[in-house]
């Protein structure tokens, strides 16, 4: 156990503040996008109920240098699964540099130690920068039983 019982895992990520002029008008959440945390290694909730739960990623690349496919690339798991290998910014955003991605979701089980461990990686052979791991929010709910 690395002793971390929630928030971000590894080295503190940097964050800035972006400008969300450009938005499209009808993006929910536009005010989300205003901040990113980037060069991420993951987060950690902790004290969650056992059962399912979904877990919504928001993303919006906030910067243009290197807008291009193959270059905003990283890998997401959740509880040690691989759930996305590799996540390209680019083409989730339509290559549209002002559309947000969110529609990122996955589903989860949580068991008696009430974690859900979220994690960033770099593909293999990807040569490129770590600062491409960001991140703008996170949702986790659960997932009622019928």
């Amino acid at each position: 156990d690395d002793g971390v019982t929630y928030g971000h895992l590894g080295p503190a990520p940097e964050a800035c503040v972006r400008e969300t002029k450009d938005l499209p008008a009808d993006t929910p959440l536009a005010a989300l996008y205003a901040t990113e945390a980037y060069n991420l290694d993951g987060y950690r909730f902790h004290g969650l109920r056992p059962g399912r739960y979904r877990v919504r990623l928001y993303v919006k690349c906030g910067w243009p240098k290197g807008w291009k496919a193959g270059h905003w690339l990283n890998v997401i798991r959740l509880n040690g699964m691989t759930v996305r290998d590799p996540f390209d910014a680019f083409t989730a955003q339509g290559g549209d540099f002002n559309r947000p991605v969110t529609d990122l979701a996955f589903e989860t089980e949580v068991g008696a130690d009430g974690k859900i461990d979220l994690s960033f990686g770099l593909p293999a052979g990807y040569a490129g920068n770590g600062t491409v791991r960001f991140l703008n929010g996170i949702e986790i709910e659960r997932i009622k039983k019928k």
